[in-house]
Parts: structure tokens; sequence; C-alpha cells
């Protein structure tokens, strides 16, 4: 009877569940005309619907969405069978599915939709698919990354074009304020860098930190230049009153320095601290980084906040080189 029919083991599967994991069609046949229900979940809340999509049967999956099997219904972590065929990559499933009301905007436990799904997989006809059949290309997940950042880190530049063709917005930023553009420069895919700016991508934007894609972009100095050259702020700040130079002297990136000072890069700018990239420089040891500096009209004078010039830093750190350099810098400045 409809009862005994419709029992779970420990596991929360009924025999449907059971007959549709091992691809026993007849038995699923057989179950479903006796009034087993199409709908049962086992303990994560699987349905019937998402087993047989994940074993790939489309013709399980026909009679049970034709016997009234909830195509959106989810499980505990919020996965829909849409999701399960994405990620099984079932792409006659898939069409099926979405030409039975699944939605393709459904999101699991981290915000994370089906079209997240094909774009991990770098699954551009998948991916397609949803498009065309109303996936949002501006969906973000928990942490405000959107599907075109998702493609950025992982996927082929095909997928990051065809997102950007159907309207996916190559400015929004996560909760972190991190935008497409700083991804594509974290992982230094200049070829990505080009076709967001050449989108529209804000060049300037700031994570909420106050970082840059160009104080990303370091030590990359082609892709520096590329920046530099496209508008990037060499003189942005960040929300400890960093810049760019201040910090390529502190890590002592010579050609950084020489670059961003060679192109405007404010060279007596100050941290929230009164830190200058001299005083960062000197403070890290960096030798050739402080003499470079100096040579470009660095002050040498100006004090942070505590009232610690150069000198008086490399004087702490018992760094005598630079201290010999320091206070025969110091003397020329006062004779002048």
């Amino acid at each position: 009877n409809g009862a005994e029919i419709n029992v779970q083991d420990k596991y929360g599967e009924a025999a449907l569940i059971k007959a549709v994991r091992i691809g026993a069609l007849e038995v699923v046949r057989f179950l479903v005309d006796e009034g087993a229900d199409i709908n049962t979940q086992d303990n994560s809340s699987k349905t019937a619907l998402m087993k047989a999509v994940r074993v790939g049967d489309l013709e399980v999956v026909c009679i049970l969405v034709g016997e009234g099997a909830d195509v959106n219904a989810q499980d505990e972590r919020g996965w829909t069978a849409l999701m399960e065929a994405v990620k099984w990559n079932r792409l006659e499933v898939i069409r099926f599915l979405v030409g039975e009301g699944a939605d393709t905007n459904a999101q699991d436990e981290r915000g994370w939709t089906a079209l997240v799904q094909a774009i991990r997989k770098d699954a551009l006809e998948v991916v397609r698919l949803l498009v065309e059949n109303g996936a949002d290309v501006n969906t973000q997940t928990n942490n405000g990354e959107t599907v075109l950042m998702k493609a950025v880190g992982g996927s082929a530049l095909a997928m990051v074009r065809l997102l950007v063709a159907n309207g996916a917005d190559v400015n929004t930023q996560t909760n972190n304020g991190e935008t497409a553009l700083m991804k594509a420069v974290r992982i230094g895919d200049l070829e990505k860098i080009r076709f967001l700016v050449a989108n529209g991508a804000d060049i300037n934007a700031q994570t909420k930190y106050g970082w840059t894609a160009l104080m990303q972009a370091a030590p990359d100095i082609e892709m520096v230049r590329f920046l530099v050259g496209e508008g990037a702020d060499v003189n942005i700040q960040t929300n400890n009153g960093e810049t760019a130079l201040i910090q390529a002297a502190r890590v002592g990136d010579l050609a950084m320095v020489h670059f961003l000072i060679a192109n405007g890069a404010d060279i007596n700018a100050q941290t929230n601290n009164g830190e200058t990239a001299l005083i960062q420089a000197t403070e890290w040891g960096r030798l050739e980084t402080v003499r470079f500096l100096v040579n470009k009209g660095a002050d040498v004078n100006t004090p942070d906040n505590s009232g610690r010039t150069p000198l008086i830093l490399a004087e702490e750190k018992g760094l005598q080189e630079m201290v010999d350099f320091l206070k025969e810098t110091v003397a020329t400045s006062r004779r002048r």
C-alpha cells in the first residue's frame, strides 16, 4: 500500500529514490504507477529528481517531472536539480529542466546559482543556455562576488566576453570592495585586464581598505605600465594613507619606484602616521631605494607623527651605511 511504498530507511531513502539512484527504470515506473511519493526527500533533503539528474538518466527525469516532481525543490544546502545537472554537465537534462520551469536564479546557501556552477566548470555552452533562459548575469554570492568575477578568476576569455556581451556589470564590487578588474590583476591575466578596461572597468576603484588595481598589480611592471597608461592614478591613498610609491619603497622595488616617480607619484606623500616613501624604505633597510629617492628629491628632514626622521630611524635600526648616507645628505641639505 501507499504507506509501505513510501517507507524510508535510516538515510531517509524511500524505494523510489533507491530505484532512481541505481538506474532501475522499470522499478521506477512500477513505483510511480503504485503511487510512490514523487517528491520524497532523503535525510539531506535530496529528491528522487535530484538523484536522477546526478545519474544523468533523462528518461527517468522526464517520468518524474511528468508525474509532478518539483523541479525547484532544494536540498539542505539549497541545491536544486538544475544545479546538480550543471555540476555533472548533463546538457540535455539542463535543457529539459529549464523548459519545464526550473528557476535559473535559485541560490544555494552560499548565494551560488546554477550559472555560478557552470562558470566554475568553464562550461561555455551551458552558460549560454542558462543566460538565454533568464539567468541573471549580475547575481552576487553571499560575499558579493559576481559571476563575472568567477569567470575572470577561472575561465577562458570567451566566458568573460559572453557575460559582458549579455550585460554583466564590470564595476560591481564585492563586500570587500573588490572588482573584476582587481581579480584579473591579482591573477596576472593581462588579456582579461585589457578587455575589462576596454569595456568600462573603473581603473581607480578602491576596495574597502582603499587599495586600487594599480597597488595590487605590483610588482608586475608591465601590468602597472598598462594601468598607468590607461589612467590609473598613482597618488591614490589607501585608508591608512599609503600610496603605490610608499608600498613599492617599503619592499625595495626600485624599478617600480622609478616608474611611479617618472609618472607623477608624489615623492613626499605621507601616510596617516606621517610616513613617507623615504621613511618606509629606511625602516625596512632598502639602501638603494633610499639613495634613489634622495637623488629624486625626497625630503630627508620630514619626520613621521612620532617625530622620527629617516636618519633617526636608521640610527635606531643600527643601519650604519644608511646612517652615513643620510647624515651626509642632511648636512648637504642644511648647507643649501
